[in-house]
């Protein structure tokens, strides 16, 4: 019959690393193993009182840290040493109702016809009173638009939390979706949600969940703006009058109610 020792103190270690976490290592002696070659190192993993793999570490304090290999370091006759290395997943794992929330910005680049005070971009030029080229153009002032790129800033939220479903069908649903009322500080169309996504290290009995969003403070409504067919650019608009006929904003993303999430 096999007999399982675990925890005897030659052996064991730990590490603690500011980025993985605590790293644990237990020593596990099986005596009374069966089987030839690798059958007993097989048989001393499975064996009754092994811990299972994916299990986390028996202090309380150490719930995220999980064993995640099971290493042969000796074998003697029906006796086989293992290492147990416990390690911190890749992702954080949440526990009953804790809620993780990351906060990062971005810039992305984008493209403007306005200056930061909302005014239209042109230049002007006036042609000289003896041109020749096109006599009809002396003296006449032109004013060219144009479109230059821009970066914007775009922030970043991320809520991670431990939920008992998988996400599947939430994320078909929001993800691509942007905010319907008041949401995390933002008004409507302001927030969209960029990912919906879950791991699951107990066979799908728990979820750690990451909900994603980006905010674009001018809402992600697109503007087209008029563009006249004989100088490939906007016409130059001087009056708010005038920017108002020729820009038109429209709702592309289709509008949900992130609060129904309950983050």
């Amino acid at each position: 019959m096999e007999v399982v020792i675990i925890d005897i103190l030659d052996g064991n270690s730990g590490n603690l690393n500011m980025r993985k976490g605590w790293t644990f290592d237990r020593q596990a002696t099986v005596t009374g193993v069966i089987g030839n070659g690798y059958e007993k190192i097989i048989n001393a993993a499975n064996a009754d009182g092994m811990p299972e793999m994916g299990s986390p570490h028996p202090h309380p304090d150490l719930y995220n840290v999980l064993l995640q290999d099971k290493q042969c370091t000796s074998i003697s006759n029906d006796i086989v040493t293992l290492t147990l290395k416990y390690r911190a997943p890749d992702v954080f794992i949440p526990t009953g109702d804790d809620v993780v929330i990351n906060v990062g910005s971005s810039l992305s680049q984008t493209e403007t016809n306005l200056d930061a005070n909302g005014n239209v971009l042109f230049t002007s030029y006036t042609y000289p009173a003896d041109y020749e080229r096109n006599v009809q153009m002396r003296g006449v002032t032109e004013d060219q638009p144009g479109i230059i790129s821009k970066l914007i800033p775009q922030t970043t939220q991320q809520y991670v939390r431990l939920e008992e479903d998988s996400p599947l069908a939430l994320s078909n649903t929001y993800v691509g979706a942007i905010n319907s009322v008041f949401f995390a500080g933002g008004a409507p169309k302001t927030w969209m949600c960029t990912g919906i996504t879950g791991n699951s290290v107990d066979g799908g009995d728990t979820w750690s969940v990451t909900y994603s969003f980006q905010f674009k403070v001018d809402t992600w409504d697109t503007q087209l703006i008029y563009i006249n067919p004989d100088t490939s650019k906007p016409p130059p608009f001087l009056t708010p009058a005038a920017i108002a006929a020729g820009v038109k904003s429209y709702q592309i993303y289709p509008l949900l109610d992130f609060n129904q999430l309950g983050l």
